[in-house]
């Protein structure tokens, strides 16, 4: 089957055919999405500044939170955003006085604030 036959196959399907969301692999079928009139509905890549502000989320430094997967709260102490040549992290105080740096992202299913700084 060539790709337009199964281009015109594909739309005559009764489907509700959604284009992948965000960063695609390097296999995505841009083709595809192209032919059925979906490319422009595609989200861009975020540029690194919009990805590390994703992952922080709400965290400032100052602020108060609540890690759900340690069920500990944290103060927020210094945020590193990086370069291009070094990854982002954020340095944090546990309330049992331990400092630690990390990067994971923000949680919004389990994280939540329990302070933001004035």
């Amino acid at each position: 089957m060539t790709d337009r036959a199964r281009i015109e196959r594909i739309k005559n399907l009764d489907i509700n055919y959604q284009p992948l969301r965000g960063p695609r692999p390097m296999s995505y079928d841009y083709e595809l999405d192209e032919a059925l009139g979906l490319i422009d509905e595609l989200d861009e890549s975020p540029t690194r500044e919009e990805y590390v502000s994703r992952c922080l989320g709400p965290q400032q430094i100052g602020g108060r939170y609540r890690c759900g997967y340690w069920g500990q709260d944290y103060r927020v102490v210094a945020i590193d955003r990086g370069d291009d040549e070094r990854w982002w992290s954020i340095t944090v105080q546990w309330d049992d006085g331990r400092t630690t740096n990390h990067c994971t992202a923000w949680d919004e299913t389990n994280d939540r604030v329990i302070s933001q700084p004035e």
